[in-house]
Formats: C-alpha cells, structure tokens, sequence
C-alpha cells in the first residue's frame, strides 16, 4: 500500500508542485522577504526558503485536496488520490506531518505572535475547507479568502521589523496574485513558465511600489 502510494504521490509531485508557478511564487516570496529585511545570514535565507517551500507545497495539496470533488468534473488532473482513493488518509497524513513542523519552524525562528497568526490562519482554512459545496458566486470570494495565505506566508518568514513595508508589501502581494489567479481561471492555457518569470518580476515590482508610497 506504501509503495502504491509513493509512486501515487510521485506523480503528483510532478504534476502539481514541482512546476514553474510553485518554484516561481517560492522564489518571488523569497527575495521579497530578503529585500524587506535589513540582515540576513546564509542559516536565516535558508530557513526562510525552507518555511516558504513548505508552507506553499502544504497549502497547495491541502488546497486540492479539499477541492476534490469539484476538480473531479473541472479538472481531473488535480486530485491527490485519484489513483487509488486508499492512499487518501497517506495525504492526510502526510498535510498533518507538515503542519506540525511548520509550527515548530516557526516557534523556533519566529515569535509566539506569529505562531498565533498560524494557528489562526489554520483554523480560517480549516473552515473554508470543510465546507465543500460553495455556489459559484461565493466560490470566487472562497477562492479570494484563501489568497490571503501569502501575505501571511510573507510575514511569517519577515525578519523585518518595518512594518509599514511588511503591510504594503502584502497588500501589493495579495493583489498581484489576486489579479493573476482571476486572469488564470478565465485562461487555462496560461503558460506556466511565463507565471514564473512574472513572479520573479514581481519583487522588483513591489519593491519600487514600497520605495515611492515611503517617501510619499
């Protein structure tokens, strides 16, 4: 059953995380964080590249799976479990595992500040999640909400005590992300690695945005 499930999850890997889009949105977050903090260490970057990795891959499979039975008729392609819907409790399993370490990553480098908002960013999605049948006008809104994961993601791994910046980087963050995920529904055919070289951009971006509302 492990077996099964380990080349089940392989091509999962394949298919879902190990993408342009996910290494983009790593690497975005990444060099926003390193640009809004003052000082940061080779042992600091790495852990926060470890945390956002983390954090994005748990999101993203937790997000397909509690979107199963909707993506079982939009799109197949996306379903954790959809080759042998035994290994269903592996991927709980496996969410669960990285939850916990993320939590402890983020008790041991962070704060208990940013535990809390974790834990409560946890529970907002555990809601969403459970509720499995939205109406397609509440869907959106759904969708939009659980967006909010990377400016929290971004303030997680901030050792930035601005701020100011941190909040106007979220925000230009939320949005940005926000306005691809809405053009990207509406055109599946959005190449993949033009998304990665638009969230690389997307630091430098932000970056002038921040500069030019500071001294304004």
């Amino acid at each position: 059953m492990l077996l099964n499930f380990y080349k089940e999850f392989s091509g999962y890997l394949l298919k879902r995380i190990f993408i342009a889009r996910i290494g983009g949105l790593i690497i975005g977050i990444l060099l926003l964080e390193l640009y809004l903090s003052t000082y940061v260490s080779v042992k600091a970057a790495i852990t926060h590249l470890l945390l956002i990795a983390l954090l994005i891959v748990t999101f993203r499979i937790w997000d397909d799976f509690s979107d199963r039975k909707y993506d079982y008729k939009h799109h197949p392609d996306r379903l954790p479990g959809a080759g042998n819907p035994q290994n269903i409790n592996f991927y709980k399993l496996f969410v669960l595992c990285l939850l916990l370490f993320q939590m402890l990553i983020i008790l041991f480098f962070g704060n208990y500040v940013k535990l809390a908002i974790y834990s409560a960013m946890l529970l907002l999605f555990s809601m969403l999640y459970l509720k499995e049948k939205w109406p397609p006008n509440m869907r959106i809104l759904r969708n939009q909400t659980v967006l909010l994961k990377y400016p929290v993601i971004l303030y997680l791994g901030s050792q930035s005590s601005d701020i100011y910046r941190l909040i106007i980087s979220g925000v230009v963050l939320y949005l940005f992300i926000s306005w691809f995920d809405i053009a990207d529904t509406s055109n599946q055919s959005t190449s993949s690695r033009t998304w990665f070289f638009i969230s690389i951009l997307l630091i430098f971006e932000i970056s002038k945005t921040i500069d030019h509302w500071r001294i304004i």
